[in-house]
């Protein structure tokens, strides 16, 4: 099965079973617990990606075909580019947050944003990082989807952190959408 087919016949039930009914509900409060296991998630995924850098480290610093270059413009910036904006597409968000706090002000919210901009920065800096110096030039678009390293073929604790981002992309999807649909 090619691959867009193969897309197709999972994306689809998953946005009509799953991120339909939960993008169509106007209180996004019943979602709060996905927020704090999308949190949970993250540092998961983090975690196990700092743990096996050295290791993958070591396997692939003195490979032949390994090359260390800090910085590499191709085409490929402008897919780099909507990554980076999309991983702050929180900023949506931001009305529904300033309505629910108890006390609204410019002073609140600001250092709501600053924390959660720490909060993303700080992380997609580390998982940049560590997907980096694991594979170095043949770091995958996606980190997690890395090659395991031999002798722990499949990488169970890496497959649960796949599913781990599924929660979060389930749980961010629906309070993205929400603000633009109201």
């Amino acid at each position: 099965m090619e691959s867009f087919e193969f897309r197709l016949l999972v994306n689809l039930p998953i946005a009509g079973c799953i991120l339909l009914p939960l993008s169509l509900k106007r209180d996004m409060s019943s979602l709060t617990f996905a927020g704090i296991l999308s949190v949970i998630a993250i540092c998961y995924t983090l975690t196990i990606l700092l743990i096996e850098t050295p290791f993958y480290w070591k396997e692939n610093r003195n490979k032949p075909t390994t090359v260390m270059e800090p910085f590499f413009f191709d085409w490929n910036i402008l897919t780099s580019c909507s990554l980076v904006f999309f991983a702050y597409t929180c900023q949506l968000s931001l009305l529904p947050v300033y309505s629910e706090l108890v006390k609204p002000n410019y002073r609140r919210i600001k250092k709501v944003v600053d924390r959660a901009q720490s909060f993303h920065c700080v992380f997609y800096l580390l998982i940049a990082s560590s997907g980096y110096f694991s594979t170095f030039n043949a770091t995958s678009d996606v980190v997690i989807q890395r090659d395991p390293l031999p002798g722990y073929d499949p990488d169970y604790t890496m497959l649960f952190a796949a599913v781990c981002i599924c929660i979060v992309l389930f749980a961010a999807f629906p309070q993205v959408y929400n603000p633009c649909r109201n």
